[in-house]
Order: structure tokens, then C-alpha cells, then sequence
């Protein structure tokens, strides 16, 4: 069985790099990864695929978005999906707290990235 990723990237240049770090993290392991440019796409996708999607990595702040909101919908349609939140500030609001497995302030490291990744897999 494939496991399935979402990513959710507004930023071309920022989605193509994380891409990169996921698939070098995944490396001879048979994975799908989604790819959201927005939380109507991101949305859209947890509805149709939610259950086997086994990792979520968005940023905190998308144009529109809820992305508190998006992280509960995602927990709600497989409650083990793991989270890794991007943010570019230190703080994030407590209420992410008990939803996100990871946090990554930018700028970050591949490998710390790559690490977690691999952690949830292997």
C-alpha cells in the first residue's frame, strides 16, 4: 500500500523544494503525495483521499485560509495523520499545540525536515 502525503504550498519555489525533501526522505519507499496550491484545493483533497493520507505539511498562514480549521478537518478524517506545521515566526498559537506533531520555523534545514519524515515511516 502506497502511503499518501498532502502538501500544502501556495509558494511555487517553497512546494518545489519540500517536494524534493519528502521524496529524498522517501526514497525507495512507494509513496503519493497530493499537492494543495490553496485550502479549497487542500480541502478538496482530504474529503476525497483524507483516509489515507498518513502526513499533512502546511504553513501556518495561507491567503483565505483556515488553517486551523484544515488541520481539525484532516484529524477528523484519519485521527492518525501526523502534522508538520511551517511557520516563519517562533509563536504559534497554543491551539495548535495538541494537532501538530512538528513544527519548523523557517528558515530550516533539509535534514531537519527530512529526519522527521523518516522518523514516521521508518
Amino acid at each position: 500500500m502506497k502511503n499518501a502525503m498532502l502538501l500544502l504550498e501556495d509558494d511555487l519555489t517553497a512546494r518545489d523544494l519540500l517536494l524534493r525533501v519528502i521524496n529524498s526522505a522517501l526514497s525507495g519507499m512507494e509513496h503519493n503525495v497530493y499537492i494543495a496550491e490553496n485550502g479549497n484545493e487542500a480541502s478538496n483533497i482530504i474529503k476525497h483521499h483524507g483516509e489515507k493520507i498518513v502526513l499533512f505539511t502546511t504553513d501556518v498562514i495561507h491567503p483565505g485560509t483556515d488553517t486551523l480549521e484544515l488541520i481539525k478537518e484532516a484529524k477528523n478524517k484519519n485521527s492518525q495523520i501526523k502534522i508538520i506545521l511551517l511557520t516563519g515566526s517562533v509563536a504559534v498559537d497554543k491551539e495548535y499545540d495538541s494537532l501538530v506533531d512538528f513544527t519548523l520555523t523557517k528558515p530550516f534545514s533539509n535534514e531537519s525536515l527530512s529526519e522527521f519524515i523518516h522518523s514516521i515511516f521508518f
